[in-house]
C-alpha cells in the first residue's frame, strides 16, 4: 500500500484536500471519489470516535485518497490508535515549541526515532496476514508527522521547530494565528499576511513541506507560487452549506 500524499509530495507535487469534522464514512467515501488528494479527519473540532475513525480511514485509502488524522492534543494513545487503524500521517495542533514538535515525532515513530508501539496484529500490519502486501506499512517512511503553527510562541520558535528531524508538514493555522494577532477571522491583515508569507519561506528553505488553508483559486495560485505544497481547500461543512446555498440561490431565480 502506498501513501499517495507522499508520494505525490515526494515528486515535488503539490496536494489538495479537506478538514473533515462530520464523522461520517459514507461523506468519506464522497469526498475520496472526488479524487481529491486527502482528507483530515479531525478530532480535535470533529466529533470521531473510532469506530467511524476507522470505517472513513478505510473508506479513503481503498480509493486512493490519503486519510490523515488531527489529534486532539499531544496525546500517545490516540496517536497509537489512530496509526493502528491505518491513518496516513498525524496533524497535531497546539504545537508551542521545539520540545512539543520533538514529542509528536516521539509518539509517531518506531524507534529509534520515537517510540510508537509495534502490534502485528492491527489494521495496519494487515492483521499480521499477507505481510509481503503489507511490509511498506511497517517503516518509519509510510506515515506522515505534521504540526500546526497557530500561536506566537510557536512562530517564535519555528527556526528551531523546523530542526526536528522527521517532523514533514508545517500547517499554518491562520485562523487561531488571526485571534493571537488580535485580528481575528482577517485573513487580509497585514501582520497575518506577514506571518504567512514569512514562514512558508522558512519551512520550504528548510525542505519542510508547507500547508496552508486556501479557498479560492487565487489563493491557492498565490500560495504555490511561495512553494506551499500541501493545500487544504475549506472544511467539509461549509464546503457542503456553501454548495446547497448557491443552489437554494439559483433555484430562487427560477420562481
Amino acid at each position: 500500500m502506498k501513501n499517495f500524499v507522499r508520494e505525490k509530495l515526494t515528486q515535488q507535487k503539490a496536494v489538495c484536500g479537506i478538514w473533515s469534522i462530520i464523522p461520517s464514512p459514507t461523506l468519506a467515501e464522497i469526498v475520496a471519489l472526488s479524487k481529491i488528494d486527502f482528507q483530515i479527519f479531525d478530532m480535535e473540532h470533529g466529533h470521531y470516535d473510532f469506530g467511524t475513525l476507522e470505517n472513513s480511514i478505510r473508506t479513503s485509502e481503498a480509493l486512493g485518497c490519503s486519510p490523515f488524522v488531527r489529534i486532539g492534543g499531544l496525546d500517545a494513545n490516540t496517536t497509537q490508535k489512530a496509526l493502528d487503524l491505518g491513518a496516513h500521517g498525524i496533524i497535531y495542533p497546539q504545537v508551542h515549541s521545539h520540545l512539543d514538535a520533538r514529542m509528536a515525532v516521539n509518539y509517531t515513530k518506531y524507534p529509534p526515532l520515537g517510540q510508537r508501539g509495534f502490534n502485528p496484529f492491527t489494521r495496519v500490519q494487515n492483521y499480521s496476514l499477507n505481510q509481503s502486501q503489507g511490509a511498506g506499512k511497517n517503516s518509519n517512511d509510510f506515515s506522515m508527522t505534521g504540526i500546526i503553527i497557530e500561536s506566537k510562541s510557536a512562530a517564535k520558535d519555528l527556526d528551531s521547530i523546523l530542526d526536528t528531524d522527521s517532523l514533514e508538514i508545517f500547517y499554518l493555522g491562520a485562523y487561531d494565528m488571526s485571534v493571537a494577532l488580535g485580528c481575528p477571522g482577517d485573513m487580509k491583515n497585514p501582520e497575518l499576511i506577514k506571518f504567512m508569507e514569512s514562514s512558508i519561506k522558512k519551512i520550504v528553505d528548510k525542505k519542510k513541506i508547507a500547508g496552508v488553508m486556501a479557498q479560492s483559486p487565487e489563493v491557492v495560485e498565490q500560495y504555490i507560487q511561495l512553494g506551499a505544497q500541501f493545500i487544504v481547500m475549506g472544511v467539509d461543512s461549509f464546503l457542503i452549506g456553501k454548495s446547497l446555498t448557491a443552489v437554494q440561490e439559483q433555484f430562487k431565480k427560477l420562481i
